[in-house]
């Protein structure tokens, strides 16, 4: 604490957590704002072998408003579930930093379902329906899968119906994948590795 603005700063740095273990640590820094829980909501799992916590404020209070964190770390073998187009990733490695309430996860790997994800760079907002959001991986795709997920983010309905023609799909598609640019509205675009 000090008498110049800002009055109250908290750093933190914790080694070898679990999610679980890192959820105690921010929400005993921050307290229970909802926007510090909605990072739980996305990072489920995992272990998290380094992390620290930087935030300030004019009060108590305002070490909890996420707009005044600053955390980075690292993610090993988590789970992810991205709110909005509803994707849930597995076997997650990657680091990420949390700034001004924005979410920057980069050179992510994980699988999603049968699909695998690598050299991906993800960015989230962590508050408010509309908030931005943009992933980009290089994917090794399950097509079934990719079927029922551009069944699920596309709202095009000459797109839609033209899926709907297809009565059976196998196989491995190579590609990158962007998904972007807010959860409220999410678009889809594949594009060719070469």
């Amino acid at each position: 604490m000090r008498s110049s603005s800002p009055r109250i700063r908290l750093d933190l740095r914790g080694k070898g957590l679990s999610v679980g273990q890192t959820k105690e640590f921010v929400l005993a820094a921050a307290g229970e704002a909802p926007s510090a829980r909605n990072i739980f909501d996305i990072i489920r799992e995992g272990a998290v072998p380094d992390i620290t916590f930087h935030s300030q404020g004019e009060s108590f209070a305002d070490l909890g408003e996420i707009l005044n964190m600053e955390i980075k770390g690292e993610l090993e073998q988590g789970s992810l579930h991205i709110p909005g187009p509803s994707l849930d990733f597995t076997s997650v490695n990657g680091a990420y930093a949390i700034s001004k309430g924005i979410l920057q996860g980069t050179d992510i790997t994980g699988t999603y379902g049968n699909s695998n994800i690598s050299q991906a760079s993800l960015s989230l907002g962590l508050k408010g329906e509309a908030a931005p959001f943009h992933l980009e991986t290089l994917v090794r795709a399950d097509l079934k899968e990719v079927l029922v997920l551009l069944r699920r983010l596309v709202k095009d309905k000459a797109f839609l119906q033209e899926l709907n023609l297809i009565q059976s799909l196998n196989g491995i598609a190579l590609g990158r994948l962007v998904l972007g640019e807010t959860l409220a509205s999410v678009g889809a675009v594949w594009r060719s590795p070469i």
